[in-house]
């Protein structure tokens, strides 16, 4: 994504997180102002907002301040007033919602962050001697089901290649369109295969960021970091043979920066490549759910098995810790992941 494209996401985000932040006690803003010192994401900032904003919600309808005006007090005045019993009972409170009229049960992963997100809170009061305790520290994040890690076999892949190339069962206007976005659809497959980027990654590219000098792009990572990714030759002669035979024709002529248009002449969306990979995962008949994390997965899994190099694996995935890479992919430097990540045989040769 350019750089310009880039400023205007991140503005909005930052006017979306900003909005919730007013809705809040005067004296909890200070804490939004000190993690967008530390460089946190806008869209991180938006979650914590969110979460902070049901928690002041529940507060502010307990017995011990239903009848006062949270603007009217200092943090200390309201986090001091609550204990360990209190915080619980925000997080019964969360731990079941409402909808269609049915009663149902929140996942962990949802308490997990809530949990996380008031943690943080507190954390930052308490450091700077707002509060005289801090009883989120009390708080146990509920037990996460551990899933089984989803990858795709070989010839499941080349199944799924296979089926984005068929042209078996397409109706005329069907046809059509799969002649004008046929070799896209193999680049962004073979991308997500080849590299094991993130679907938001792969629809933020743009041209400029392309240099097939050196089999390598530019992507903005979660959290906005920039990062370097390399490909192999494979991967570049689909990426090469989209751009030189369908880019142009899709465009018809308009100005766009991205790497991937779609039939409407614009960057394609997270939601059209999720419902690409569907569409052709089931024309594959493949009995799995393949979204764009499986393909994901398949990497990240494959590129461990090949090297075993835990650290490589967590490099390439540009994961923060290697635990998430040893929870989710197993069953470091920059030439190294170029020479894994090229060396990586992830389709048969005549694919």
């Amino acid at each position: 994504m350019s750089d310009k494209s880039e400023r205007i996401k991140q503005a909005n985000l930052r006017k979306e997180a900003d909005l919730i932040i007013e809705t809040l006690p005067r004296c909890a803003r200070l804490y939004f102002r000190n993690i967008r010192i530390e460089n946190k994401s806008e869209r991180t900032i938006k979650q914590y907002a969110y979460d902070i904003k049901g928690f002041f919600e529940f507060v502010a309808n307990t017995d011990k301040f239903s009848n006062k005006d949270l603007n009217k007090l200092s943090i200390g005045d309201i986090l001091n007033e609550l204990d360990k019993e209190d915080l619980q009972d925000y997080i019964d409170t969360i731990a079941t919602y409402e909808t269609n009229n049915e009663m149902r049960i929140s996942s962990p992963s949802y308490i997990s962050r809530k949990i996380s997100s008031l943690k943080s809170f507190y954390k930052y009061y308490y450091d700077c001697g707002d509060i005289k305790h801090n009883p989120s520290t009390l708080l146990k994040n509920p037990k996460l089901k551990q899933k089984n890690i989803l990858i795709m076999e070989k010839d499941e892949i080349n199944r799924i290649i296979e089926a984005v190339k068929s042209e078996d069962g397409l109706s005329e206007r069907e046809l059509k369109f799969h002649k004008q976005t046929l070799q896209r659809d193999l680049a962004i497959m073979m991308l997500f295969l080849g590299t094991g980027i993130r679907v938001s990654e792969l629809v933020g590219i743009d041209m400029s960021d392309l240099d097939f000098r050196e089999a390598s792009l530019k992507v903005v990572r979660k959290g906005g970091d920039e990062d370097e990714v390399f490909f192999s030759s494979s991967v570049q002669a689909q990426l090469e043979t989209y751009i030189n035979t369908e880019r142009d024709i899709l465009l018809d002529g308009k100005d766009e920066a991205a790497l991937f248009i779609s039939n409407k002449k614009t960057r394609m969306t997270d939601r059209s490549v999720e419902m690409l990979i569907k569409k052709y995962s089931m024309k594959a008949g493949l009995n799995k759910k393949i979204t764009p994390h499986a393909l994901r997965r398949t990497f990240g899994t494959n590129l461990y098995e090949s090297t075993g190099d835990i650290y490589l694996t967590a490099n390439a995935l540009h994961h923060k810790s290697v635990d998430t890479t040893r929870q989710h992919y197993v069953r470091k430097n920059r030439e190294m992941t170029r020479d894994a990540v090229t060396r990586l045989q992830m389709f048969d040769n005549n694919d």
